[in-house]
């Protein structure tokens, strides 16, 4: 089943198809789906030019971010007129390096011809000003529920499509995983160790935080699946006529976290604080 989108959203991607732009930056929280619609911007382009040349740059083997090295060869490919149009693709753009984002600039500046920019991140704050001023930027709406209820059913889903629906947040990615029970999406993965997190003594709890600590990425991530999980346990509650004021508190806890961590307050610091009184 083909992923839905806001029909905003479908409406730009249809636009973007008759006149594309030279650089594009979609914005969206983790598991959006804007992966989804970049594979739909870049299937429009296919069908508008038939052939397209494709240049989908990530981290080297074993590196987390993409370097300057990296963006250097990409300038000195496109240098060559090519025939064709020719898109670049950097997903998760947050993670090229201060230089590499200086050097990429300098192509979005002066853009070669028939050479299309698509750039996604879940951080936009990390994407330089410079970078943000030379492109189109779309920020991520989630379909309508009913859309994503139809996405639903439409999957054949026999789960109870309410639950689904709000662990998902409305995040399209995310819940496409949940349908398909993909364990390699990060925040799918994160979401089942949240749950795990959850429902230990906060002592436990405690003892992971030097692991976790250590990961930027995973550290905001698992933040977030917290609150996913907090948020659908609330909702789930307060549909039953439960109790819901200890899941209503863990996610005001873990929404100051977040804030807590996208100031750059240390990891180790603000998760211990959080799996103290989750």
């Amino acid at each position: 089943m083909q992923p839905t989108f806001n029909p905003l959203i479908q409406a730009a991607i249809t636009s973007y198809s008759k006149d594309p732009v030279h650089a594009l930056l979609i914005v969206g929280p983790r598991g959006s789906g804007k992966g989804y619609i970049v594979d739909q911007i870049v299937s429009s382009m296919v069908k508008k030019y038939i052939t397209i040349e494709k240049y989908n740059i990530v981290p080297e083997q074993d590196k987390k971010n993409i370097s300057i090295d990296q963006i250097k060869l990409l300038q000195s490919s496109l240098r060559t007129k090519k025939p064709n149009h020719t898109m670049v693709i950097i997903k998760d753009a947050d993670i090229l390096t201060v230089e590499s984002q200086n050097s990429l600039l300098k192509l979005l500046e002066e853009p070669p011809s028939k050479v299309h920019f698509i750039l996604t991140t879940s951080f936009s704050n990390n994407i330089l000003i410079t970078i943000k001023s030379r492109v189109n930027m779309w920020q991520y709406i989630s379909p309508s529920k009913d859309q994503l209820l139809n996405y639903i059913k439409s999957c054949n889903q026999s789960q109870n499509s309410e639950s689904l629906l709000a662990l998902s947040g409305g995040r399209m990615g995310l819940l496409s995983a949940l349908l398909k029970d993909n364990e390699n999406h990060p925040l799918r993965h994160a979401i089942e160790e949240a749950k795990e997190l959850l429902s230990e003594p906060s002592a436990k709890r405690v003892i992971r935080v030097d692991q976790l600590a250590k990961d930027s990425v995973k550290t905001a991530t698992l933040l977030d699946a917290l609150l996913l999980v907090c948020i659908a346990a609330t909702k789930k509650s307060i549909s039953k006529g439960a109790i819901f004021n200890k899941w209503l508190l863990r996610s005001e806890y873990t929404q100051e976290a977040i804030i807590q961590n996208n100031a750059k307050v240390q990891p180790k610091l603000l998760l211990t604080r959080l799996f103290l009184v989750l």
